[in-house]
């Protein structure tokens, strides 16, 4: 697969396809096993004292995930679902847009396994998660 914009548009579309409101997720570059999202301000809650919120974080980690994941396996229909997830928040996330770039490691018959690293717009980590989810076999 290669970083070709019907490529990154395909998965903006799934995004908006499965995913009900406007996530404000946008793919920059989808390349085998490695995409990089960005998700808009506009889309992510704060807390009130102006940071962003975990669970909005998490949130965007999951669909960035669950997107790489199936761009990877050349499906364009759910074929995964997270089974566990496992997310360090390093810092407070100030108001902006956060850019997320997400590795598939490994893909088993049952089990794939991805990482995540967030960063803010001055390019400080403000999480890491490692994402495992469970693959449904496909029946030909």
């Amino acid at each position: 697969m290669n970083n070709s914009p019907s490529v990154c548009r395909a998965a903006d579309e799934m995004i908006s396809r499965l995913f009900p409101g406007d996530t404000h997720l946008r793919s920059i570059r989808i390349d085998g096993s490695h995409a990089e999202f960005v998700a808009e301000q506009r889309g992510l809650e704060l807390r009130f004292d102006g940071v962003v919120t975990g669970p909005a974080i998490f949130r965007a980690v999951d669909i960035c995930g669950f997107v790489t994941l199936h761009a990877r396996l050349g499906r364009s229909t759910p074929g995964a679902v997270l089974s566990q997830c496992s997310i360090g928040y390093l810092t407070a996330a100030p108001p902006g847009d956060l850019h997320i770039a997400v590795t598939v490691e490994a893909v088993g018959q049952r089990l794939a396994t991805a990482t995540a690293r967030v960063t803010d717009g001055r390019d400080e980590a403000v999480a890491l998660a490692t994402l495992q989810f469970a693959v449904r076999r496909t029946i030909s």
